[in-house]
């Protein structure tokens, strides 16, 4: 994977000008930023326990990827008992999350957020691939997201509320999703909520 010219364009050329331009007393962290908030990858990590800090809803319990672009999660385990969400993709745009297991949490209560990878508030043109997602009330959920996005070629199952009821693997809350690509799943269903 490469990164896009807007953004490799850019670093380079701040990179160039730190390395290259004299300006005695001054901190540059000019690079340091741009690399921080232009791409970002967790990788090869497993997150046991973990719990959100705030209400139902507000952050995940595992990982949190907020306002990021071009940032990825790859072979991650998350699993045990965790709280709220798992993976919480927010605000971001072309996250890639793939290769990992995401399973089992904390609770299965209604409305615990006890959700696996989650695609919301306006992230838009992220790929989930790849991944075993179970256990959990809602494996896979869009959550006002913003299009484009692509869920394919992952095995979702296992999804269930406390008690018997039978929960919905690939999931939508609130506005409805729009222009999302889900292929080559292996889930029992999908479908939007009527609740929200």
């Amino acid at each position: 994977d490469t990164w896009p010219s807007q953004v490799a364009n850019a670093l380079s050329g701040e990179v160039h000008n730190v390395l290259t331009q004299a300006d005695g007393g001054t901190l540059t962290i000019g690079v340091l930023l741009a690399v921080y908030f232009a791409s970002n990858g967790v990788e090869s990590l497993r997150v046991q326990g973990g719990s959100n800090p705030g209400y139902n809803g507000q952050m995940a319990g595992g990982i949190d990827i907020s306002n990021a672009a071009y940032s990825w999660v790859k072979d991650i385990q998350t699993g045990g008992s965790i709280g709220g969400m798992h993976i919480a993709i927010t605000g971001s745009y072309r996250v890639v999350v793939r290769d990992s297991y995401v399973h089992h949490s904390a609770g299965y209560g209604y409305a615990l957020d006890c959700y696996g990878v989650v695609v919301r508030c306006a992230s838009s043109e992220n790929l989930i691939e790849n991944n075993i997602v179970r256990y959990m009330n809602k494996p896979v959920m869009f959550n006002v997201s913003g299009g484009g996005n692509v869920v394919g070629y992952n095995y979702v199952d296992n999804a269930w509320a406390e008690g018997t009821w039978q929960e919905t693997p690939v999931d939508c809350h609130c506005s409805f999703p729009h222009m999302e690509l889900m292929e080559g799943n292996f889930a029992s269903k999908m479908g939007a909520s009527i609740t929200h």
